[in-house]
């Protein structure tokens, strides 16, 4: 399995949510949200191209390479960590789709039967118009994603 293609979105609500989608050959993809950070989807468009042929079971490895080629001095904080997490998480997201099984199984196993959850950002307004968080899917039309970044 090989990583194809990489896309963002921004979901603007009280603060920018900034989404990943990372795209296999074998046609799953991985969703992952980021930490808020200024500049973030630039720094992200810069880090797909390291991504793009790689295998995305391999998620450690990814994450800190990414890690180790955004921060020049070694530095462990700032918008360099806001931007790995989301892809650090679409790649958890993508392993699990792609072998049927829940996140948590590679995680350590699950802690807890019911997780209480809040939503707040419910029907904002996007560049790209409406997203209603009820359909949990930030990438309402792909296409003009298409080409963006690819193999």
């Amino acid at each position: 399995m090989k990583i194809t293609r990489c896309a963002t979105a921004v979901v603007e609500a009280n603060y920018d949510y900034t989404y990943v989608r990372i795209h296999a050959d074998n046609g799953v993809y991985g969703t992952g949200e980021c930490f808020f950070a200024a500049g973030l989807t630039a720094a992200l468009r810069e880090m797909f191209h390291l991504l793009i042929g790689r295998d995305p079971r391999e998620v450690d490895r990814l994450a800190r390479l990414l890690w180790r080629q955004g921060s020049g001095a070694g530095a462990v904080a700032g918008y360099l960590y806001n931007a790995v997490s989301g892809i650090e998480a679409a790649l958890w997201d993508l392993l699990g789709k792609s072998t049927g099984l829940p996140v948590y199984q590679f995680l350590g196993g699950k802690v807890r039967d019911q997780v209480r959850v809040n939503s707040s950002a419910t029907k904002r307004t996007t560049a790209r118009g409406q997203f209603d968080a009820s359909t949990g899917d930030p990438f309402p039309d792909e296409s003009e994603f298409a080409g963006r970044i690819s193999a």
